[in-house]
């Protein structure tokens, strides 16, 4: 048999390693004696271990203990290149204790009071809510649709699709919020839910039928560069202030139980929904988030070192009209891990070990700092895209927390 292959497996289910021995085990097929080099090293790139072992063809698992060099509270990726008549490998990614990772960097001082400002400007606009029945789109569903639209940030027009159940009396209620780029597009799953649920899914400013006015599209500088320059002119504060009134729209709604509005979203809409839940913590009664961005900005950039690269092709195209480190105390105003210990509903978050666009632990510095009642949940071989296909468990979660949500406002 000429085939050779190589497998590194784990004890835990998840990969998350809380008190259990850090053991790993390699299954491998070989005809003939072949060496594995074994690598390890934490989220930051550093090295742990670097090793070389042989395998007897005889013999098909070897176990290996990572307990003294993956001691730290981290996440680790494990590598194993076998080289016997070929090449062949596995990778895989092992959390230990993750709610004991830490971060030094701290909440920018005036956090609260850019935050304070931000809302004030908002409740000083006019919302001027406006709502449209779209027939063709209630021909498709088992709920009423329409398009919303309200005054937000800077007076700009913001848009969501809004689905009603059909049924009398006030409901629950889920604002989603996008993805980077995403603008609702395919609202399919939507049009064929029939929860007694209400819907909003929102296009924030620059996305989907919100991208009319201000719409620097997801290229350099793209949403996320734009005016990279100025903490009051950078996107995120609009588009924070566009989920607040969101969330303005929905209490503003009979048909809205107003004990019962959730929020949720994933990558830059989990960014989004802990900045919403922060921002209005009283109004919400729980929200779920997957792997987010904007969060723990100056360990992203570490982490995820393209985005260096991209806020400084940013400053770039902008003249280089300030420093880096300039740009990085800008990013402290919207990095939404200094909400996170504002949050007071109950919290599901759900995180990818393969997601290297939000890397898993931007996500849990986040989840570390808060006190609401909350939980995690693990899918050790998805990436960033295989994220979003949690959806069916993060809604259910969140009817079985909203059902019982009085109890925790």
């Amino acid at each position: 048999d000429n085939t050779e292959s190589i497998k590194i497996s784990m004890p835990i289910k998840n990969h998350v390693f809380i008190g259990e021995d850090k053991k790993i085990t390699i299954h491998y097929h070989t005809s003939q004696k072949a060496l594995v080099r074994l690598n390890v090293e934490n989220d930051f790139h550093e090295p742990i271990m670097d090793r070389l072992i042989t395998l007897n063809s005889k013999d098909s698992v070897k176990i290996i203990n990572l307990n003294i060099p993956c001691a730290s509270p981290a996440f680790y990726q494990i590598t194993a290149v076998m080289h016997g008549k070929g090449y062949c490998g596995d990778a895989q990614w092992m959390a230990v204790n993750p709610e004991q990772v830490k971060c030094r960097n701290a909440a920018i001082d005036d956090f609260d009071d850019y935050w304070t400002t931000a809302k004030s400007e908002l409740a000083s606009i006019s919302p001027k809510y406006r709502i449209h029945k779209v027939d063709s789109l209630c021909m498709k569903s088992k709920r009423d649709v329409y398009i919303v639209e309200m005054q937000s940030l800077g007076n700009i027009t913001i848009r969501g699709y809004y689905f009603v159940p059909r049924t009398s009396g006030k409901h629950p209620a889920v604002l989603q919020v996008p993805g980077y780029g995403w603008g609702f597009e395919n609202i399919d799953g939507m049009l064929s839910d029939n929860t007694d649920r209400i819907e909003l899914a929102l296009c924030v400013r620059g996305h989907g039928i919100s991208a009319d006015v201000f719409n620097p599209g997801f290229g350099v500088p793209g949403v996320w560069g734009y005016k990279l320059y100025d903490k009051d002119s950078i996107s995120y504060r609009g588009i924070y202030m566009d989920c607040v009134r969101a969330v303005d729209f929905l209490c503003s709604r009979e048909e809205v139980d107003n004990h019962k509005i959730a929020v949720k979203g994933g990558s830059q809409g989990g960014g989004l929904t802990l900045a919403t839940a922060a921002l209005c913590s009283d109004r919400i009664a729980a929200c779920a988030y997957f792997d987010p961005f904007p969060c723990d900005m100056r360990h992203q950039i570490k982490i995820r070192t393209t985005c260096e690269t991209e806020l400084k092709n940013d400053l770039t195209y902008y003249g280089n009209r300030c420093t880096f480190d300039d740009v990085m105390k800008i990013q402290d105003y919207i990095d939404t891990r200094s909400f996170a210990s504002k949050i007071k509903c109950p919290v599901l978050f759900t995180v990818a070990l393969f997601d290297d666009d939000c890397p898993a632990h931007v996500g849990f510095a986040a989840y570390n700092m808060m006190t609401s009642n909350k939980q995690y949940e693990v899918y050790p071989y998805d990436g960033h895209i295989q994220g979003f296909s949690h959806d069916k468990y993060i809604m259910k979660w969140l009817d079985v927390t909203l059902d019982d949500c009085v109890t925790h406002l």
